[in-house]
């Protein structure tokens, strides 16, 4: 009998989140299958993740990274395991070191080549040959012009060269293609994109939805097909996967949305026909060093994308998310949970019912026989590795802690339905809600400070209707004008982070709220992709207010022996105050109390190489604090 079959094929559907990083310089990351290791680097450090053991590591380089990384781009030789990171175009002179291959044994760097190609290539796509251990790419766009060259690095040879001699169709120069590489075939393949014929940006450019096969051996470029495409305009991830000669797996997202959304597409490789698998995937899409890539791990039977969001083409951020293969479509979860519900769905309902009983009767043995604190196994102390928790989402609900989420009656994802301006009217407006409200001239100096008073009018109305439109998919919640203030006024069945927290700081005693309050800010930081200045002292706000209850609550955990609770409110800390030393000397002592002095060294290491990239300087309490 299949335990959980609910469970299981919605892990086919919704796409699970993993974890995520944070570099404030310019990093690259990748997927190695062979290791199960996901890698995001820079020039100081790595972070490994590893997707079968959930271990996370952070390694400090002896030596720098010898690239001066601007992208960030690489690729693995998993044959000799090495990571190389390359940059095509510095516009320096010839010393300047381009590419650097890394032990992923020993993390060491070796210096591999300084040269360049002619222009910058941003979003080229690329492939390794498993044969010859070449790696490939093609496309990308720089210097006002778009590219039509595939380009080969040989690791033998350590140097870049053009492919020559290619015969057959015509491919544009595009950038923000797909590329692919089936190892049968020892072919390469090409989807979609932007371009024009001619290469020059100044002609503009057109959105691509064809697809092509360049035979390695032949040097032939066959078009297979081409779609028309009558929805919205989109562009894929750099990476496509291909098991077979019978169709391809990417991901594709309108990439002219600043919050735009990621679905995953089969295409037949035939004739073009395609289907939508799994639900989507947010994605900052406001500059154009932000890129997302998509690996299958045969081992494990799941796909696994790393979003990069880059705050401003240095710092960025990497999300990891997986979904078990082979993937289906909405109507496919819909049937199935219909089935279940015709007979069967009643006998899985009592089987869980008994199986949390037993659960819950075995929880309980076991915490009087550790007669412990109850906070010492929660799953967001130190058992989890992840910066971020996986919070199961609420119908009628809106999140502004970590990213902006909107879940309707029917616990429907709408996020989509919230524009930019949107947001903003909707977070102005439940900011002062608790003191009367916002008036309608403060809201429109808010919002649209340059637009003169007819047009802000307008503006003002057509917004207001629209977030009312918005929010009547929710229960519970109301956008009203009450004595010259707008404000949001919300009943039980709505619920909404924010105000829930402020509900929980103002709790009189520490601790009694204080697996929610963790869970609860573990989603991420307040308002994180909210980048408009707009935002600014709301943020500034609710991390005053939150900050002093959080350090009270870690320092009221480890004096109850919660070690595990403790580490988790550094955790969130540090994303408020990433120096906060205080966090950092409680996280130090709780690790030692679980006598985990390995991780306790490692996070020190961490601290302190963050520490002396913001401040310049070397940190100084190493003899206090790992005492």
């Amino acid at each position: 009998m299949v335990s959980n079959p609910v469970w299981l094929i919605n892990d086919s559907y919704h796409w699970k989140y993993i974890t995520s990083f944070n570099s404030r310089s310019v990093a690259g990351a990748n997927y190695n299958p062979k290791k199960d290791e996901i890698y995001y680097f820079n020039r100081d450090s790595i972070h490994t993740y590893n997707v079968r053991t959930e271990e996370r590591k952070v390694v400090a380089f002896e030596e720098q990274c010898p690239v001066p990384l601007k992208l960030g781009t690489n690729f693995i030789d998993e044959k000799n395991g090495q990571l190389y990171t390359y940059e095509v175009f510095i516009e320096s002179n010839d010393t300047t070191p381009t590419v650097a291959s890394l032990d992923l044994s020993s993390f060491k760097w070796n210096l591999k080549s300084r040269q360049e190609l002619p222009i910058q290539l941003h979003h080229h796509g690329s492939f390794s040959n498993t044969e010859s251990g070449d790696y490939t790419i093609f496309g990308g766009f720089g210097n006002m012009f778009y590219n039509k060259n595939f380009y080969t690095y040989s690791i033998e040879n350590q140097k870049w060269q053009t492919m020559e001699g290619l015969t057959g169709d015509f491919l544009s120069p595009r950038y923000f293609q797909s590329v692919g590489y089936l190892e049968e075939t020892n072919s390469a393949y090409i989807f979609g994109g932007m371009g024009n014929e001619s290469g020059e940006q100044i002609v503009g450019r057109k959105y691509y939805y064809d697809f092509y096969k360049l035979d390695i051996n032949s040097r032939e470029i066959t078009k297979l097909w081409s779609i028309p495409w009558e929805n919205e305009n989109m562009v894929p991830v750099r990476g496509m996967v291909i098991l077979n000669d019978s169709s391809f797996y990417t991901l594709c997202y309108p990439e002219h949305y600043t919050e735009s959304y990621l679905r995953l597409y089969q295409f037949s490789m035939k004739d073009g026909s395609y289907q939508i698998l799994g639900d989507s995937i947010p994605i900052y899409s406001d500059r154009i060093t932000t890129n997302a890539n998509l690996y299958y791990d045969s081992n494990h039977e799941k796909l696994f994308v790393l979003v990069q969001e880059f705050e401003d083409d240095i710092a960025s951020e990497l999300k990891v998310y997986s979904l078990t293969f082979p993937p289906i479509k909405q109507e496919n979860l819909t049937d199935y949970k219909s089935t279940l519900n015709s007979g069967l769905y009643p006998f899985i309902i009592l089987l869980a019912v008994m199986a949390i009983v037993l659960i819950a009767y075995f929880i309980v043995m076991r915490k009087s026989a550790k007669s412990k604190t109850q906070f010492k196994d929660h799953p967001t102390g130190r058992n989890s590795h992840k910066t971020t928790a996986s919070v199961t989402p609420k119908p009628n609900a809106i999140y502004l802690f970590g990213d902006f989420a909107v879940h309707d009656r029917s616990n429907k994802d709408i996020t989509y339905m919230f524009s930019a301006k949107l947001k903003e009217m909707f977070c102005l407006i439940l900011r002062y809600s608790n003191t009367g409200g916002i008036t309608s001239r403060n809201l429109s100096n808010e919002l649209w400070p340059d637009k003169t008073s007819d047009k802000v009018k307008n503006l003002r109305g057509v917004t207001i209707n629209n977030l009312r439109k918005a929010l009547d998919e929710l229960d519970g919640i109301e956008l009203i004008y009450d004595k010259g203030c707008f404000k949001i006024v919300c009943t039980d069945e709505f619920y909404c982070d924010y105000t829930r927290c402020l509900e929980l700081i103002s709790a009189k005693e520490p601790g009694e709220n204080a697996l929610e309050l963790l869970e609860l800010v573990s989603r991420g930081k307040f308002l994180l992709l909210a980048d408009d200045p707009i935002y600014d002292s709301f943020k500034q706000e609710v991390e005053n207010k939150l900050e002093p209850s959080l350090l009270l609550e870690m320092e009221n955990a480890y004096n109850s022996e919660a070690y595990q609770l403790t580490i988790g409110f550094s955790e969130v800390i540090f994303k408020i105050d990433p120096l906060n030393e205080i966090a950092l000397t409680f996280q130090i002592k709780a690790l030692q109390k679980l006598k985990m002095y390995d991780e306790a060294k490692l996070r020190y290491n961490t601290y302190t190489l963050e520490y002396k990239k913001v401040m310049g300087s070397s940190y100084k309490n190493v003899q206090k604090l790992m005492a």
